[in-house]
């Protein structure tokens, strides 16, 4: 008897352009429009973190890039794009459903529709009560049927807007630890948050050390926590993070060799970190990557030739 193969499960991403300008999206270096659009559905996609990147089309054209967003397999993940207080892009999870047709609002023109219809359970199709919408921050707690990858992407949401909200954050953050503690991208963006504003660098190593315990192939870990570990001069351990992070499906490679050249930086090993921005050029995918390889070559350039030990006569 023929064995029949298993097919193999895939997602679908819906994102929307708050702000009405239209945008080409790559997800993992390929275009999924033809055509600017302020909606974009993106099918097949076959990792669970992939990388993005928004083009928006007008007189002045903007780059917005998120080097992994959550894209489960046998899903529809949908988020928005908008603008946070300081003006920068960001994007907001906005919920989940089935990967099956009933989460895709093809016939929707606005971010503002797909709420609508996915919110209501009166007049609509009973398939598009199975798409979960995010509740507003005031009446949050009051709402318990939340799941907690919509929980953690809230948190992410609240990190986003910065300010005062990222108190909230880390409050939902502890929240989902204390039921699930092997949840490790909570300790990741806890670690974040402990190394970044609130200056806790003890309790962000014991997050990062957390996340790759719970979590060994997300790849967002391997690249902060070799930073972290340089900046204390743990350039051993750091390297071995970053060997490991080359292995792992879904890794920005170009940050990984960019990250590499900083650590050689650090160590004053200029031929070896120009070495890998070079490589680090070579597996970007963005303007934007390009440029923080190219100015790491010209950094470490600059250095090398500062540095170097006059020559004997």
């Amino acid at each position: 008897m023929a064995l029949q193969a298993t097919a193999q499960p895939t997602s679908k991403v819906i994102i929307f352009s708050n702000n009405q300008m239209p945008f080409y999206l790559f997800i993992n270096d390929i275009v999924q429009n033809e055509e600017p659009a302020k909606r974009v559905i993106a099918t097949n996609i076959k990792t669970e973190y992939s990388a993005m990147r928004i083009l928006f089309e007008g007189d002045l054209p903007e780059e917005f890039v998120q080097s992994n967003i959550y894209t489960p397999l046998g899903e529809t993940v949908t988020y928005q794009i908008k603008r946070n207080y300081m003006g920068k892009f960001t994007l907001q999870y906005v919920g989940t459903g089935p990967n099956d047709g009933s989460a895709d609002p093809t016939d929707l023109n606005s971010y503002a529709d797909f709420i609508a219809k996915g919110t209501s359970s009166s007049t609509k199709s009973p398939t598009h009560s199975t798409t979960r919408v995010y509740t507003p921050p005031s009446v949050l707690e009051k709402k318990k049927n939340l799941t907690t990858d919509e929980r953690y992407f809230k948190a992410l949401s609240l990190i986003e807007e910065g300010g005062k909200e990222v108190v909230q954050a880390k409050e939902l953050l502890e929240g989902i630890l204390d039921e699930d503690p092997t949840y490790g991208k909570a300790h990741y963006s806890l670690a974040k948050l402990y190394e970044g504003p609130y200056k806790e660098p003890k309790k962000a190593r014991d997050n990062y050390k957390l996340a790759l315990e719970a979590s060994p192939t997300y790849p967002d870990t391997y690249c902060d926590y070799a930073a972290f570990l340089a900046q204390d001069s743990e350039y051993a351990e750091a390297q071995s993070l970053l060997d490991k992070a080359l292995d792992i499906q879904g890794t920005n490679k170009s940050r990984i060799y960019r990250q590499y050249g900083i650590l050689h930086e650090l160590q004053q090993q200029y031929d070896l970190a120009l070495e890998h921005f070079q490589k680090a050029v070579q597996f970007a995918m963005t303007d934007a990557e390009v440029q923080l390889a190219n100015d790491g070559l010209k950094r470490c350039e600059k250095k090398r030739d500062i540095l170097a030990p006059a020559p004997t006569e």
